[in-house]
Formats: C-alpha cells, structure tokens, sequence
C-alpha cells in the first residue's frame, strides 16, 4: 500500500464521535448528552449533563419523583448542570472567537443564551430537542447572534467510525488472546 489513507474520517465526525463519548459519562438515567468545544480544529473542551463538581451525585434524585408533585429538591433537572454548559465552563478564559460547538442534542434555551454570549459561531448538533417552542426561539437566538446551526445528518459515517473502533478493540484482544496462548505454551 502506498500513498495516505483514504476512508479517514472527516473533523465533524471525528468531533461528534468524541461529543457521544462525552455523553457516556453522564448518569443520568433518561438524558445523557455529550457536548465538545473546538477552534481550528482541536478540542478546547468537553463536558456531559451531570451534578456540580462537589456534589456528591449518590445524593441526587436521580428519579426525579418530585416532578410529580413539584418538589424542586427531588427533581434532578434542579441540580444538573447541561452538556454545553460545562463545556464552557472547562473553557478556562479562552477564546472562543469563531470557534464551534458539537452537542449530541439541541442546546436548551439556556444553554443557547450562554454560548451566544461566547463568540462561538457555529453548532454541529445530533439530536432535535423535543420543546418546538424553545427551539425555535433558541434558533431566532442563533440567528440574531449570526451563531451557524447545522443537524448532523450523516448517521451512516459515525457507524462506520464507532464500527472501526470496535474492529480495532475486537483485533487487540485477539491479539492479547494470541500473546497468553504463546506464553503457556513456552
């Protein structure tokens, strides 16, 4: 074989891969969603929908049972802290002029009052956010912010890329298999 590559994959599928491994660390039980933050191509920040950093999430509703009675203290959305929102907390000062925001679902009407305020210019986002209401006005936000909103649309090359990484892993465990054969075998 010579020459590079051909079938690598494109940056925003490279970063809307990392935006579902980012959602993986989220606990919540119903919603887990991912969120990355890049400039020229490199990853500034990460962030998932969980519970503030010195909260202890074992003492969390996660149920959310209050919901049923309005009871702000069992509700779990009074506590989490969204995707976005702690990815651009983990921004750390940086400047976010022009950069871009990947989000496994469509960013809440807060979170889409907080990156308009951030310099970011475009959002690559995976999922539709179930309130047409609020997405609507958070889109007129977008667009009053000159913020570019782009639905990934390409399902096909994110399977292909999260199928590649599973061949690989499924490859170094045969070859971890191979390698504890030979050594009782010596």
């Amino acid at each position: 074989m010579s020459g590079k590559r051909e079938n690598y994959i494109d940056w925003d599928t490279f970063f809307m891969v990392s935006a579902i491994n980012a959602k993986l660390r989220s606990k919540d039980p119903r919603t887990q969603v991912g969120a990355v933050i890049t400039k020229d191509n490199h990853i500034i920040s990460t962030g998932y929908n969980g519970t503030p950093v010195y909260m202890d999430d074992d003492d969390f509703p996660w149920d959310s049972k209050g919901e049923e009675t309005n009871d702000l203290l069992q509700i779990k959305n009074t506590f989490v802290i969204h995707a976005e929102a702690n990815a651009l907390d983990h921004c750390y000062g940086q400047n976010l002029n022009g950069a871009t925001l990947y989000v496994t679902l469509f960013p809440c009407l807060e979170c889409t009052r907080r990156i308009a305020q951030t310099g970011i210019k475009k959002i690559v986002y995976l999922e539709e956010y179930q309130k047409p209401k609020l997405v609507a006005a958070a889109k007129k936000i977008f667009e009053l912010a000159k913020i570019e909103v782009i639905k990934f649309e390409n399902i096909e090359t994110l399977k292909t890329a999260l199928n590649e990484s599973l061949m690989y892993l499924k490859q170094i465990e045969e070859k971890r298999e191979e390698l504890k054969i030979t050594k009782i075998r010596k």
